[in-house]
């Protein structure tokens, strides 16, 4: 599950970057940072309250979850940049 997690991140740093413009391009990063830090702090309260409801696998179902709807998400809003300029994709 940990792999996932740090592929996230990789895929945070890499790809939001391209689909602001420069001027934007901090605080569009910034804000997506925030949004997973709001997951962070979810997270734990979330996962306590599972626990005691379900058995040893029902963390595990929650964070696959969790990544099939961002993975959802992002198939159906996400931009593709392949061969893309910066000012295309900002536009």
């Amino acid at each position: 599950m940990q792999f996932f997690v740090f592929g996230i991140w990789c895929i945070l740093y890499a790809y939001t970057p391209e689909l602001y413009p420069s001027r934007a391009r901090a605080s569009a990063c910034g804000f997506a940072s925030f949004c997973g830090r709001i997951g962070a702090l979810l997270g734990p309260t979330i996962i306590g309250i599972i626990i005691p409801m379900s058995n040893s696998m029902g963390p595990f179902i929650f964070g696959a979850v969790c990544f099939t709807l961002a993975a959802f998400v992002v198939f159906l809003y996400g931009v593709e940049t392949k061969s893309s300029s910066l000012e295309e994709i900002s536009t």
